[in-house]
């Protein structure tokens, strides 16, 4: 398995998918479960949608669901800098946390053409 994501990802499982591939202004809903490099749930969510490149989410979820297409699962490690960085969220998140991120791309719509 070669893993095509950014610096700071590590790709540690992968289902492809078939369809349409999505890309930054696709409005995506998405399937996902992320966990602390030590096991913690911090968030889970049967249905989330969003807008990529709009910063709506945190730069681990945008950049893994970046080419991915319908029915793609992926499981990546991202690096701290790509989630919550150096301050986390306090009495939930820690400073630095690694996360492994579990998503599944449901739906894509296109970006309305200009």
């Amino acid at each position: 398995m070669r893993n095509t994501l950014p610096r700071g990802f590590k790709l540690l499982e992968e289902k492809r998918g078939s369809g349409h591939i999505a890309a930054t202004e696709d409005h995506v809903t998405i399937r996902h479960k992320m966990n602390l490099n030590q096991g913690n749930c911090v968030a889970e969510y049967k249905k989330y949608s969003f807008t990529t490149g709009r910063r709506q989410v945190i730069a681990a979820i945008e950049q893994s669901v970046a080419s991915m297409k319908i029915g793609c699962q992926r499981v990546v490690k991202a690096s701290h800098h790509l989630a919550y960085r150096e301050t986390g969220v306090e009495g939930y998140i820690q400073k630095n946390a690694v996360s492994v991120l579990n998503i599944s791309l449901i739906d894509v719509i296109p970006k309305p053409l200009k």
